[in-house]
Formats: structure tokens, sequence, C-alpha cells
């Protein structure tokens, strides 16, 4: 995923008490694409 998707995609995923709680949680959404063996991966936004 390309920082240029999040650019322009104007959805919030999520929100979160403070942002290194969010830096976390998008280190996680990127652990898991990169673990991904395929085109199809499903992150479920975890809790505050």
């Amino acid at each position: 995923v390309s920082r240029s998707f999040f650019v322009y995609w104007s959805k919030v995923l999520g929100k979160y008490d403070t942002n290194d709680r969010a830096k976390e949680i998008i280190n996680e959404i990127y652990s898991k694409i990169e673990q991904g063996n395929s085109s199809i991966i499903t992150f479920s936004m975890p809790a505050k």
C-alpha cells in the first residue's frame, strides 16, 4: 500500500487516545500486509 493511497482516501480507519497507540496499529497493519501471501488480507481494527 503506497502512502498516496492514504492521502487520497478520506475514511477513518480508527480513532485512538494517543498518537503512539495509532502508530502501533499502523505498524500492525503493515506487518499483516507483509505477512500476507495473497492479494486478500483481513485485518480487524483493535479497540482502544
